[in-house]
């Protein structure tokens, strides 16, 4: 089918040598970026590129047809073997499938921890490929020492100038608009944090955090109770398990979070200095006026309606999921609601897991400036049992 697809196909192109300054040509090669069955055409076609038998210490990562290859070793000599080795049958596998490698756009860079080294001499189609302190790959900037302030200071410049070209493009009449607002706000958001994610260390949040993240929603977090509920209550009546869940109410969280607290979190999360370093300043000598001259200091509160704010609560609570709990026990979070998820076989055995993690939390709330509201907090089981004696989980507000 595709062999049929393919064949006498011809295109019009233009041509000064020829009367009427178009002539028609044979095509036989190309896959359109744009087309449907292209890209899937490509990746098989590329995959033997992928599929090279490389030294050891050497790997291949592809996006479409952006290839990076990735070597490691302990001494100089030995990176510049193995970059060399591997270069070499990958140039062949890519010309065997009568493509060529653009050399200007080939770069190089060398992650190292050490002091002193030797730069290695890379070659690729006979000539040196220049290794430099930082590259570009599928628009992220990588530096060598790994702290991305290139990709910072590209993302804020490229932020700003996108901003400020929407704004030109819109009415300026009257005060702003929220939808316009908003528009502004997303646009520059989606600008500064893409790759964001690739620059932690370690993963930035708990799974179990389903408030203000992408592909989360409450759903999710009911179906994770569920999930829970329903594996407890499997099996022979007698066999089966209580499952508790318990609501926890907090007070005016949003507006009582700490913002010194919320720096401390994000540092410990793993992010670079120089962005805890920014944010701690922008929190820093801020006040808020009432009246016609007085005004009060703000140290805490992070808005719902901002942009970064929610970021920052995930952070901040973040450290009631890594409470230390039972296997038989799971946090969960959505925003400022907290869930805690236990399964027991008996009414005793649940007080006696679920109690101690409900001090925890406790203990976490008022060390981080929050105050649980126990009128407002909720208990309930969900068991296939057909008698449960009552389940106290009071010790926590005591």
């Amino acid at each position: 089918m595709f062999r049929s697809n393919f064949s006498g196909r011809t295109g019009m192109v233009h041509a000064n040598c020829v009367e009427g300054g178009i002539m028609e040509a044979e095509i036989s090669g190309g896959v359109p970026q744009d087309s449907i069955v292209g890209p899937l055409l490509w990746n098989p076609t590329f995959d033997a590129v992928l599929r090279t038998e490389l030294p050891s210490g050497a790997k291949l990562l592809r996006f479409a047809d952006d290839t990076m290859l990735v070597t490691r070793a302990k001494l100089t000599q030995e990176l510049k073997a193995v970059t060399k080795e591997a270069l070499s049958l990958v140039e062949q596998r890519i010309t065997d499938l009568g493509l060529q490698i653009s050399l200007e756009k080939t770069e190089a860079v060398l992650f190292c921890s050490r002091f002193k080294y030797t730069q290695p001499v890379i070659k690729l189609c006979g000539s040196d490929v220049q290794v430099s302190t930082e590259m570009t790959y599928l628009g992220m900037v990588v530096d060598r020492s790994m702290l991305f302030k290139g990709q910072v200071k590209k993302a804020a410049a490229r932020a700003a100038d996108i901003g400020n070209q929407l704004a030109r493009i819109m009415p300026n009449v009257g005060r702003p608009r929220e939808d316009r607002r908003r528009l502004l706000s997303a646009v520059v958001h989606s600008v500064l944090l893409y790759g964001a994610p690739s620059t932690s260390k370690r993963p930035e949040l708990s799974n179990l955090q389903f408030g203000f993240r992408q592909q989360r929603s409450t759903e999710d977090a009911i179906q994770e109770v569920l999930r829970t509920a329903r594996a407890a209550g499997q099996g022979a009546v007698q066999n089966r398990h209580l499952c508790a869940v318990v609501t926890l109410d907090v007070k005016n969280a949003f507006n009582t979070a700490s913002w010194l607290l919320i720096v401390a979190a994000l540092h410990g999360s793993g992010a670079p200095g120089y962005l805890t370093g920014i944010l701690r300043s922008y929190m820093s000598e801020r006040e808020i006026q009432y009246g016609a001259v007085s005004s009060l200091p703000v140290t805490c509160g992070v808005p719902q309606g901002s942009v970064l704010g929610p970021t920052l609560w995930n952070f901040f609570y973040d450290g009631i999921l890594r409470l230390p709990a039972p296997d038989s026990v799971k946090l969960m979070t959505f925003a400022d609601d907290v869930a805690v998820v236990a399964v027991a076989h008996n009414a005793e055995l649940m007080e006696q897991l679920v109690n101690p993690v409900l001090f925890k939390v406790a203990q976490w709330m008022s060390a981080n400036g929050l105050t649980l509201v126990p009128e407002k907090s909720e208990c309930v089981i969900l068991t296939g049992k057909h008698c449960v004696m009552d389940v106290s989980t009071t010790e926590f507000v005591r």
